[in-house]
């Protein structure tokens, strides 16, 4: 049996992007597809409906393995999202979420798909929803080949829908495991605090890292041990860090992701993860 999914699709203007994403989660993600379109301008409504049908009916590309629907979702001139973005999208998605439970069980998944002409008050409150909202999923298609992709993105031989973006998410798998590891572990996060530190003073006295990131840092074992003893001084603590624990603690954040050991040397470079972690649990942030 196909697992279901709810495809949440806010429509501004264009839908080059909708039909990319069904083929995708039908066909390489083998799911039954739920598609409601949500218009955001009034307008737009009565060419929803021809798009609506369109889809319902259009084979064209090959029939979709699957059961899938295309769906306006209805909305009264008093329920447009246009005077305020990130509230009304917030509210709106909570209220999907509660009169959905009972068809799709208790773990529904919700996929928003966004898009370059979404409004930010919506990308913003779908990236704050996956704090409450268990199983949400934010996805993008680029409309067209972009020349800005980044590395080896670019790719005219491969179709839209194989170039799906998947962002990471407060409730995905790599953000919320580490959260759950590191936030009772304090010591832990203290080395997690130094090393970001080291980073941040390195990538300022670096020539080569014009652009300061700090995740391209490599960072010497010997370093973060010196400043976590500086501070450990400062704070007259009688335990101090030793080799072994530190070895300890850096081998637990290595393990959740949030720092990568550099092949034959005695270094780390902190990762993506770990500085949105080290950012949600600095002492700053306490």
């Amino acid at each position: 049996m196909r697992p279901k999914t709810l495809l949440l699709a806010p429509v501004m203007s264009k839908l080059d992007h909708v039909r990319p994403a069904l083929h995708r989660l039908s066909k390489f993600e083998k799911k039954d597809v739920d598609v409601r379109l949500v218009p955001l301008l009034k307008h737009t409504q009565p060419r929803l409906e021809i798009f609506c049908e369109f889809m319902k009916n259009q084979e064209s590309f090959g029939k979709l393995p699957g059961k899938h629907t295309v769906e306006l979702f209805a909305q009264s001139d008093d329920d447009l999202l246009s005077t305020n973005w990130f509230s009304n999208w917030n509210i709106l998605m909570q209220s999907i979420l509660s009169s959905n439970r009972e068809k799709y069980g208790r773990n529904i998944e919700i996929i928003v798909l966004l898009s370059e002409h979404v409004p930010t008050g919506i990308t913003l409150a779908s990236s704050i929803a996956t704090l409450t909202i268990p199983n949400v999923r934010l996805i993008e298609f680029p409309v067209g080949y972009d020349l800005n992709s980044q590395g080896d993105n670019f790719d005219p031989s491969r179709q839209i829908m194989e170039q799906m973006i998947e962002f990471d998410t407060w409730s995905g798998h790599g953000i919320r495991e580490p959260l759950i590891q590191l936030t009772s572990k304090q010591e832990v996060l203290k080395v997690l605090d130094t090393i970001r530190e080291l980073a941040e003073r390195n990538a300022i006295l670096s020539k080569q890292n014009v652009s300061n990131n700090l995740t391209l840092e490599i960072l010497k074992v010997f370093q973060i041990r010196e400043i976590l003893r500086d501070k450990e001084l400062g704070e007259k603590k009688s335990n101090k860090t030793s080799s072994n624990l530190l070895s300890n603690r850096l081998k637990t954040l290595r393990e959740v992701g949030v720092i990568e050991k550099i092949d034959g040397k005695a270094a780390y470079r902190i990762t993506e993860t770990g500085l949105i972690i080290s950012g949600l649990l600095s002492k700053a942030n306490q």
